[in-house]
């Protein structure tokens, strides 16, 4: 994935884009906002800065946000060298996160279309 074996480690653009994928997986399971505010213990205002195109988490609200909609962080994430008490981004987390997110989308994606599939039917035999 990155030249000459080199891993990330959470760059503005990789968390990004992993917010992104959290929040695409939170629509496909269809978590609400006050499932969402419950699981992560905040307010519906927080939920809301959390949508936000502006918001930018910490990593370890990034991990929690996992956590929130089901989604593993075993090789994502994992404590920080430079930083004790703190999370990082594993060396191979991006890559990770975004191949286990894909799982999960594409699951929830035909697990969605057979239901469509199965609802046609029923109405095309009820019509």
């Amino acid at each position: 994935m990155f030249p000459n074996g080199a891993k990330s480690r959470g760059s503005d653009h990789e968390i990004v884009i992993l917010l992104h994928l959290v929040q695409m997986v939170r629509v496909v399971r269809k978590i609400s906002d006050a499932v969402l505010a419950e699981s992560l213990g905040v307010g519906f205002a927080d939920v809301a800065q959390i949508s936000s195109e502006d918001f930018k988490p910490s990593i370890e609200q990034l991990c929690r946000l996992f956590r929130a909609v089901g989604m593993e962080t075993e090789g994502i994430f994992e404590p920080s060298l430079e930083q004790p008490g703190k999370l990082a981004l594993a060396a191979d987390g991006f890559g990770n996160a975004i191949e286990r997110g894909l799982v999960i989308l594409n699951e929830e994606g035909e697990e969605e279309a057979v239901r469509e599939r199965a609802g046609r039917r029923s109405r095309r035999k009820g019509a």
